[in-house]
């Protein structure tokens, strides 16, 4: 009887350590590392990187640039904007060969930034006949002093935000722009 127990005990056993050998192969990694391993390479202006996270289907560079600039401002530009920025991802979803990583944004209110630098933005681009507009290379230089102080001073606040990835070549990759409405909220400014 005890042998019979004991054999029951260590099949039951190796069946519990097959299933969890299973659960762990063959298994998606989690979605929540593909996000913030994009984001690391994002806050430390390492774009080249950055764009390795995303999908065939996304053109990285609609995502990674914010304004029409050259590639070198772009970069300064995002490491200026991400040095008050933090991403915590709170969660997952997977279904099939799709995926969705809730995260938390914490940035400054661009509120601010809108209502205090829209005037400034206003008087530059009015042109009067016979005057060039300028490039929004030359509005960005005159106004980071401004922006930047204002940035820095802003508070901060958390936005929502949801990111869709694709199981694509072995890994989780970015399927969707994830910061269409903050760009928005930039490029209101």
């Amino acid at each position: 009887m005890a042998r019979r127990l004991l054999m029951v005990l260590v099949l039951g056993l190796a069946l519990v350590a097959l299933m969890a050998a299973q659960a762990g192969c063959g298994g998606k990694p989690n979605p929540e590392e593909t996000v913030k391993a994009f984001w690391d390479a994002v806050s430390r202006g390492d774009l080249e990187g950055a764009k390795s996270y995303f999908s065939s289907t996304v053109d990285p560079n609609t995502v990674i640039r914010f304004f029409p600039a050259s590639e070198a401002s772009a970069e300064q530009f995002i490491k200026f904007i991400t040095a008050r920025m933090k991403l915590v991802t709170t969660g997952h979803t997977i279904s099939g060969n799709n995926a969705t990583v809730d995260a938390t944004l914490t940035m400054p209110d661009i509120s601010m930034l809108r209502a205090q630098l829209m005037p400034k933005i206003m008087e530059m681009l009015s042109s009067k006949p016979g005057d060039t507009k300028p490039s929004i290379e030359d509005i960005l230089k005159e106004l980071m002093p401004m922006i930047a102080k204002v940035y820095n001073e802003a508070p901060l606040k958390d936005e929502k935000i949801q990111i869709s990835l694709a199981w694509e070549e072995k890994s989780w990759k970015i399927s969707a722009d994830p910061f269409v409405d903050i760009k928005k909220q930039l490029q209101g400014i």
